[in-house]
């Protein structure tokens, strides 16, 4: 950093060495890089469409340097708050009037297309008013175009002039940029025209920027230096040429963000909402997107790619004509060529069956078929026109070409084969995917509970990813490791690298003769220009491994439905509930159908009169249940039992009618549930249709508060989410210090009892591996202000955070300090001690001084509102540990801060 500086110095006195005085101090002449800085301030003399691309504060001070680096009188100053944008320059003499600027920016259509105004007065009269307006259009995150029209310029005739620029910044540190201006008048020095070309170089992280810019019919070049400090920028630019040489330097205060094109454009796309929502990767332009279609088809996914403008498409729609020259086969071809060494023989040796069609025209294939004197039992399976399983038909959905046959029943079935199947999970682990995270951790037990009722002999891995591959784990048959890996996912990271994800999806450890089924889990588009793979590139890559690809994707932003696709996968909606996705994933694998059929009779004979009770029994969500069902009439005669069906939650059994029953449903996860059901006035031959929702295990979090003699104390019991710190419920306890509440399971809490004249404590619940229903126990003590200051007992600040070696508070530091904010100003008679403590490494002095200052910035935040006489602040340094040294963990430990109640 030192060097960064030296060079920083000699280059700026370079600069202003080789100044001289301007003609006339103009806004346009305090930036050398137009549309490379996002947030200037100065862009309302000539730009006023760059006020509007974001919200950020910019303050800017120029000033020209005479020959000899003197300051002239020419000076400026321009400031940005929100999307408008002021700026003065005061008089010199009367050739050059004093210059008031005022303007503003908007979003037309946000993200891609801002517009803006601005004015300048000269005398406070129309006849000193000048006007402009401009425009700019984001072609690319990295790509703006600008043009303009008015006299706002630093020209003092009023004539018009016509403006055209465009920037780009094909790396993060490098933006090439190109811009005209045109006026019939020929006001720029005898020319209509006055062009520049240029760009800039950022160097040190971009911290020093190195600008260039020629001028062809001006004849002369612009060079300026920039250097970056936290929010603070000084910079000088400095105009060569034979006949005239001018420089200005300035200095700049504002947001740390948005200081180049290269960097900022990307994220104004995504941090102009109020949601928590983290900033989204760039989607691959040459990626397709595919519009949703009510009835794709092989043709249409073929005409997609041959439409395609994007040549990375032509090898894989030529490899796959080569593969069969009939589009409604090609996907019969890619199941033989690339996955069916992946499937058990027993459930593909079934040949085209002619005499069974489906409603929708699907493929079906017979398996196995036996006969017992006139009914026939077939095992099918049923594809669609792109090799996949079909699941969820029924007996509506099936007909014989034979018509002196009949469909007599039709039950969805698994195969009879047990199948090895490795699954892997890609989670998105960017902002906006909380919600997602906690669905896939609620259902995956039942995902593979569904497996195993298929006869999946699964196993299960993972990828966590954002900006970054976080952590993988290959496929493993332990539901415990799975889920003890996924508890790391969490929505933390502000882009993803989806593409990168699928990739390392394809180097898993899979199992020789096992199926491959890569889930994908993401709200954004799969194919990003942060990775170095293309849709098609994936695609030829899951081939290689048999692997087949299924994404749980927004369709806005989908882009690699072609993948999807060529690798006989399907799309499911994020908003989709995720326990019906999984379902069907597990259906899609496995399902057949045992499809009865016998001739047609000529005499119907009716059956006997038979009472039916018929239901189904879902869960709160709606969720189908696999659950127990048990009816005991009121006449003590013998119940009824009988199991749901495991995938539709259905049921259906002959009963007695007259008779009143009472139902209990029983299913695992759920609580139990009991109802009756009425049947005296219910006659034989009725169908009586009867539903039970069942709702969840609840979790429970309970507790005594006690005092420090273990006496139950009436109090306040304040719960808060320990990652946002948002209150979860306030409860007061019983006149026994009880409290007791329902909880969401899978969060951390902490939990704070406070009472008046006693001094709050806090625990922390840990819940994330609490399995729903469970009952946990969490008490809590208060400790009386007088025996707290009798006993000098000491009180940790438990979320007191500093950066490394520097005691200046971090902003999440603040709801921990309002609390002993608030506990002062309730007891005002209270005074306390607050001490701070460092670990052992480092110097003993250093450790000291640095405590000192710590403790110290905590009372500074509290004296906004309390009497500082009322604190006093202590730095102990290394000298008070709580825990060994000789530990990460226990060196934490000792970091802390702690307050005392004194006299």
């Amino acid at each position: 950093m030192k060097a960064l500086y030296s060079s920083v110095v000699i280059l700026f006195f370079i600069v202003i060495g080789v100044s001289h005085a301007q003609s006339i101090f103009n806004p346009d002449e305090l930036t050398n890089r137009k549309l490379g800085l996002l947030n200037d301030a100065s862009a309302v003399g000539w730009n006023p469409a760059l006020l509007g691309v974001n919200n950020n504060f910019d303050l800017l001070l120029g000033t020209s340097l005479l020959p000899n680096g003197d300051w002239s009188k020419f000076v400026g100053g321009f400031m940005k708050v929100w999307k408008i944008g002021v700026g003065y320059v005061p008089k010199k003499d009367s050739l050059t009037p004093q210059n008031i600027y005022f303007g503003f920016g908007v979003p037309i259509i946000e993200d891609y297309l801002w517009l803006g105004a601005s004015v300048r007065n000269t005398d406070f009269s129309l006849a000193g008013m000048r006007y402009g307006f401009s425009g700019i259009y984001s072609l690319r995150p990295n790509l703006l175009v600008s043009a303009g029209l008015g006299t706002v310029n630093g020209d003092l005739s009023n004539k018009p002039t016509f403006d055209l620029s465009a920037s780009y910044a094909p790396l993060t540190w490098l933006t090439l940029r190109t811009a005209t201006s045109y006026s019939p008048n020929d006001i720029f020095a005898g020319h209509s025209t006055y062009t520049s070309i240029g760009g800039d170089v950022g160097v040190f992280d971009n911290n020093l920027i190195l600008s260039y810019n020629y001028l062809p019919e001006m004849q002369y070049t612009r060079v300026g230096v920039e250097v970056k400090i936290n929010s603070t920028t000084i910079g000088t630019v400095d105009n060569v040429s034979k006949s005239f040489q001018g420089g200005s330097f300035f200095v700049r205060f504002g947001d740390e963000d948005d200081q180049n094109l290269s960097s900022a454009v990307g994220r104004s796309r995504s941090t102009h909402s109020s949601s928590v929502r983290s900033s989204d990767a760039v989607c691959t332009p040459s990626a397709i997107k595919w519009s949703s279609s009510s009835k794709d088809s092989p043709e249409l996914v073929l005409s997609t790619m041959r439409l395609s403008s994007f040549s990375e498409y032509t090898d894989l729609v030529n490899e796959l004509s080569a593969l069969s020259p009939t589009p409604n086969a090609i996907f019969d071809s890619i199941q033989t060529k690339y996955y069916s060494q992946y499937i058990p023989k027993s459930t593909v040796i079934g040949k085209d069956q002619s005499a069974i069609i489906t409603r929708e025209g699907e493929k079906v294939l017979l398996i196995d078929e036996q006969t017992q004197q006139t009914i026939t039992t077939s095992t099918l399976q049923v594809k669609d026109q792109f090799g996949r399983n079909v699941s969820g038909l029924v007996k509506r959905n099936f007909s014989l070409t034979d018509t002196n046959r009949t469909v007599l029943s039709l039950t969805q079935t698994t195969s009879q084969t047990t199948l090895p199947v490795d699954i892997v999970l890609l989670m998105d682990c960017s902002g906006s995917m909380s919600d997602e995270i906690q669905s896939v951790r609620t259902n995956v037990d039942n995902f593979v509970k569904s497996l195993s009722l298929r006869g999946i002999d699964y196993r299960i891995g993972c990828i966590l990813y954002g900006e970054e591959i976080y952590s993988t784990l290959d496929p493993t048959n332990s539901t415990d490791e799975f889920s003890k890996f996924f508890l790391d996912a969490s929505a933390r990271g502000r882009d993803e690298v989806t593409s990168t994800a699928i990739h390392e999806a394809t180097r898993m450890k899979f199992r020789p003769n096992a199926q491959r089924i890569i889930i994908l889990i993401t709200d954004d588009c799969s194919i990003q220009e942060n990775g170095d793979y293309s849709e098609p590139s994936l695609t030829q890559e899951m081939w290689k491994v048999g692997a087949k690809l299924y994404s749980v994707i927004n369709p806005e932003k989908h882009n690699g439905a072609i993948m999807t696709r060529l690798t006989l996968g399907r799309d499911y909606n994020i908003t989709k509930p995720f326990t019906t996705i999984l379902d069907d994933i597990s259906g899609d694998i496995t399902t057949t159908y045992q499809l009865v059929s016998k001739p047609k009779e000529k005499i119907v004979v009716a059956p006997p009169k038979i009472t039916v009770l018929r239901g189904k029994i879902t869960a709160e969500d709606g969720a189908k249940l696999d659950a127990n069902l048990a009816l005991q009439p009121n006449d003590k005669s013998a119940p009824i039992s009988l199991q749901t069906d495991k995938f539709t939650g259905e049921y259906e059994t002959p009963i007695t009618e007259g008779k009143k029953y009472e139902a209990t449903v029983v299913s695992n996860g759920f609580m139990k549930t009991t109802d009756s059901v009425n049947l005296f006035s219910t006659r034989k031959g009725d169908t009586v249709i009867k539903d039970f929702v069942v709702k969840f295990l609840v979790t429970t979090l309970s507790g005594i508060l006690t005092d420090q003699a273990g006496n139950p104390r009436v109090g306040t019991i304040t719960i808060e989410d320990a990652v946002t710190l948002e209150i979860v419920k306030k409860i007061q306890t019983d006149g026994y210090g009880y409290y007791s509440l329902p909880i969401k399971e899978g969060k951390e809490y902490r939990l704070t009892a406070s009472m008046p004249d006693y001094v709050a404590t806090t625990v922390e619940a840990d819940l994330r591996s609490t399995k729903r229903g469970d009952k946990v126990r969490k008490d809590l003590m208060v400790t009386e202000i007088t025996v707290a200051i009798e006993q000098g007992m000491t009180f940790t600040l438990k979320n007191i955070f500093f950066d490394s070696g520097k005691w200046d508070l971090r902003p999440e530091s603040e709801p921990e300090i309002e609390k002993l904010r608030a506990f002062m100003m309730e007891n005002k008679s209270v005074r306390v001690e607050i001490g701070a403590h460092t670990d052992a490494i480092g110097k003993d002095e250093a450790n000291r001084i640095l405590s000192e200052k710590r403790a110290q910035s905590v009372m500074n935040s509290l004296a906004k509102t309390i009497d500082v006489n009322r604190m006093i602040a202590i730095g102990y340094g290394e000298t008070k540990p709580k825990a060994t040294n000789d530990t990460d963990a226990g060196r934490a430990e000792n970091r802390r801060v702690e307050f005392k109640l004194i006299k």
